[in-house]
């Protein structure tokens, strides 16, 4: 498998959505290290779900098993890592919302580094590919961050 990155996955309206939903539902976040996670896969609404499960059935034949919206305050970071999300997770995705921050980069272990770009979405293997996000440096960095099985 390799790391496909799809340009204007989503729209900015459609990404302005997401980060909305986000800011309607934040009570239900749960601060995880340094950043701070919104789970919606119960919250989306069904064109977005429909448009993913459709992309990762074309790369893999996976579905969503668990999807959220990730706010990344100023200074958090996250170092190399691989997912290990569950035994059973065959895709792992990110999908800018904004770019209007500095630093927070995607990149991997053989040093290819991803820039951010409103509703560029990069699909993996995050149990294959060895990841991490570069320190956020100014504004509040937000994502779609995707688990599939």
């Amino acid at each position: 498998m390799h790391i496909n990155i799809i340009d204007n996955y989503f729209n900015r309206e459609e990404c302005n959505q997401l980060i909305e939903l986000y800011s309607r539902f934040k009570y239900l976040a749960e601060p995880f290290y340094n950043v701070i996670p919104l789970k919606v896969k119960d919250l989306l609404p069904k064109k977005f779900i429909t448009k993913i499960n459709k992309t990762t059935t074309l790369i893999n034949k996976s579905k969503i098993d668990w999807i959220e919206v990730v706010k990344w305050p100023l200074g958090s970071y996250k170092e190399l890592h691989y997912d290990c999300q569950k035994d059973t997770t065959k895709l792992s995705s990110i999908t800018f919302l904004n770019d209007d921050y500095e630093g927070g980069e995607l990149y991997f272990k053989d040093e290819t580094v991803i820039k951010p770009r409103v509703g560029r979405a990069v699909f993996f293997d995050g149990n294959f590919y060895e990841h991490g996000v570069n320190k956020v440096n100014k504004k509040i960095r937000w994502q779609l961050t995707g688990f599939y099985e």
